[in-house]
């Protein structure tokens, strides 16, 4: 066992038998995959690749397939070593009705892209770029096209580097905060308990992950007495040092300048500019060009065919006793999904629709469900997945569709806990084997160890064999 061929023998059984559950829980099913690529610590373009369904038992289920290396990260060369995955898994095209990806052109692309090219073989695996990511442009635009807007996120990162570059400042900050929230018990404008109020510090916003803005922004708004404090604290210290500045330049003959004395203005002359009201400048200047700007990306980023599959797909949303459901998006849902229903289903669903939504909103089950994936479960759990066969069938097809990439990402940060500096020699094979074990560790466990036994027997001959009672065909 110390072996390390053994070792990659056994691992490799593993790997099969967690994707032959996956590959069962899947049967005969639609799916859609969500593709990513990455770069290991050995300079190595991975490709990553997951599997999107719902299961018999109406659970949405995303499993890792497999995590390939590729030479050629153009579209065709990702989409040759995606097919080569599916079809080595046994995987028809036909059944592929959703892709997702990130924003990368070689990926999204309109006439050239990855998107596309599985389109041209797999008409209805649809491709709606990842929500997350196409919010986050529209911010980071919007966030640019007004100064006032552009300046207050710049200021952001240098207020917490001001305030936390050093633990003296650090440790002022913290203590101030503690005192105010004293204050603030004291006055009763805040209330004590276990878990409350514990120490914490601000937290530094990262350039492309726009929700750790957010909890900056609470961070600074909830401390926001003790950061004026601090920053208080970092300009009495500068004007220290601009006195030795100046003392140093009297000592050796250099002319000061009189930061108080008036200059020539550059640009417009203040006589000329127009003058208005504060709240005119932020409603107009700011607010109403951030709004206008938001609309403008929100428009060119979501297109219309996006728009219209995902308006369509809402409809299903059973919150408040089905308020969003429409008879009309939902047969034109069914109508994009062309091969998926027949001309005589077409005409059957317009009769099961109506149906559907009066016995769901009688039905005390249903009653407050909140969202697609619940009404899923509860319908094979009552068994009215096959009594509304057709609803059921928008309803997986609305599921099966990516509208973000997260999960990807998962799997790119499992992978730099295998392959490491320390161990930046392991193969291909042996890090994909290694990755689905511990990527899909519940399936792992769940497989008894006999029949990894089988498996690993039956691989080649051994020296040594397993007892008779493992000679069984697995």
């Amino acid at each position: 066992m110390i072996c390390s061929q053994i070792q990659k023998d056994l691992a490799t059984c593993c790997a099969l038998e967690v994707t032959k559950v996956i590959k069962n829980e899947l049967g005969d099913k639609n799916f859609a995959i969500l593709v990513d690529e990455a770069r290991d610590c050995s300079i190595k373009e991975q490709m990553a690749i997951i599997l999107r369904f719902l299961d018999d038992n109406g659970e949405l289920q995303e499993r890792f397939l497999a995590i390939k290396h590729i030479t050629d990260c153009t579209s065709a060369g990702i989409k040759e070593a995606s097919f080569h995955v599916l079809k080595y898994h046994g995987l028809s095209i036909n059944r592929l009705h959703g892709q997702r990806y990130d924003g990368a052109s070689n990926m999204r692309g309109e006439f050239n892209g990855l998107q596309k090219l599985i389109r041209d073989e797999s008409p209805y695996a649809f491709y709606v770029h990842c929500f997350a990511h196409q919010l986050q442009l529209v911010v980071v635009t919007v966030a640019q096209c007004c100064p006032v807007i552009a300046d207050f996120f710049n200021f952001l990162p240098l207020i917490v580097t001001q305030v936390g570059s050093s633990c003296k400042r650090k440790d002022a900050l913290l203590a101030k905060h503690q005192d105010d929230l004293i204050e603030m018990m004291e006055n009763g404008k805040i209330s004590s308990g276990t878990g409350l109020h514990q120490e914490t510090n601000l937290a530094r916003p990262g350039a492309t992950r726009w929700g750790s803005h957010l909890r900056t922004l609470l961070r600074v708004y909830t401390m926001w007495n003790a950061v004026v404090d601090v920053l208080a604290i970092v300009i009495e210290d500068a004007r220290e040092h601009t006195s030795q500045s100046k003392n140093f330049c009297e000592e050796h003959g250099i002319d000061v300048p009189n930061m108080d004395d008036l200059v020539g203005a550059m640009g417009q002359s203040a006589r000329s500019k127009n003058k208005v009201t504060r709240d005119h400048y932020f409603r107009v200047s700011t607010f109403s060009v951030a709004i206008d700007a938001t609309l403008t990306e929100m428009n060119h980023r979501f297109n219309e065919v996006n728009t219209e599959l995902v308006d369509c797909m809402s409809c299903l949303n059973p919150a408040n006793n089905f308020s969003k459901f429409n008879d009309e998006k939902l047969i034109r849902l069914a109508e994009i999904y062309v091969e998926d229903f027949t001309q005589a289903e077409w005409l059957l669903l317009r009769y099961e629709l109506p149906t559907f939504l009066t016995n769901n909103r009688r039905s005390e089950e249903f009653n407050g469900c909140p969202d697609i994936s619940t009404l899923a479960r509860l319908m094979v759990q009552t068994m009215k997945h096959r009594t509304f066969q057709l609803v059921y069938r928008l309803i997986e097809l609305t599921l099966i569709l990516p509208v973000a990439t997260s999960s990807v990402e998962r799997i790119f940060s499992a992978m730099k806990v295998i392959k490491t500096n320390l161990r930046n020699k392991i193969s291909d094979d042996w890090l994909n084997d290694l990755m689905v074990c511990y990527c899909e560790k519940r399936i792992f466990k769940s497989i008894p160890d006999d029949q990894i036994m089988i498996r690993f027997q039956k691989k080649k001959n051994r020296k040594g064999h397993l007892p008779p009672e493992y000679d069984v065909i697995s």
